[in-house]
C-alpha cells in the first residue's frame, strides 16, 4: 500500500513540475512580442513618426550592433502592440528569417532605431522561428505611430 501511495505522489509531483515548466516557457516566449498597448508606450521620439517614416530605417541594439532594416510596421492582432518587421541572417533578399521587434522597446537616435533590449544577432535569429505572420496586420503608413497604438 505504501508503494502505491508513493507511486501516486511521485506521479502527481512530476506532473506538477512538468506543467509548471511548460507554463513558464510559454509565458517567457509570449512575453517579447505579445505585450499589449496597456502595458507599453512609445518613446516620445517615435510618437509623431509614421510607418512610412521608419520603413527602411536601420535598427541597432544597445551596443550599436546593426540588427537589420525595418521592412514594415505591424500590429499584433491579439495584444495590439506595434512591431517593426526585420529580416535577419539573409543575403541580399534570400534566405532570411522575419522577426517582429516591439517598437515600444525602441528609441530614435541619429536617424536609427535603437532597440533598448540587449539582444544580439544570434538571439534575433532564434526569434525568427517564432514569427507567425497570421498574428499580425499591416499598419496604415499615413497615420502616426501614436495614433496607430490607440486603434
Amino acid at each position: 500500500m505504501n508503494k502505491a501511495l508513493l507511486a501516486i505522489a511521485t506521479g502527481a509531483l512530476y506532473a506538477g513540475l512538468v506543467g509548471g515548466v511548460q507554463a513558464e516557457a510559454e509565458s517567457a516566449q509570449a512575453g517579447f512580442e505579445e505585450r499589449g498597448p496597456a502595458s507599453v508606450s512609445l518613446d516620445p521620439s517615435l510618437a509623431d513618426l509614421t510607418p512610412d517614416d521608419i520603413e527602411g530605417m536601420t535598427i541597432v541594439n544597445a551596443e550599436g550592433e546593426t540588427l537589420g532594416e525595418v521592412r514594415n510596421v505591424l500590429r499584433h492582432d491579439v495584444a495590439g502592440g506595434l512591431h517593426a518587421l526585420v529580416t535577419v541572417n539573409g543575403f541580399w533578399i534570400f534566405g532570411g528569417s522575419d522577426v517582429a521587434l516591439p517598437l515600444a522597446d525602441m528609441k530614435l537616435e541619429s536617424e536609427r532605431l535603437v532597440l533598448q533590449e540587449h539582444i544580439g544577432k544570434e538571439k534575433l535569429d532564434a526569434l525568427g522561428t517564432d514569427y507567425d505572420e497570421d498574428r499580425y496586420s499591416h499598419v496604415d503608413g499615413g497615420m502616426t505611430l501614436s495614433e496607430a497604438m490607440q486603434r
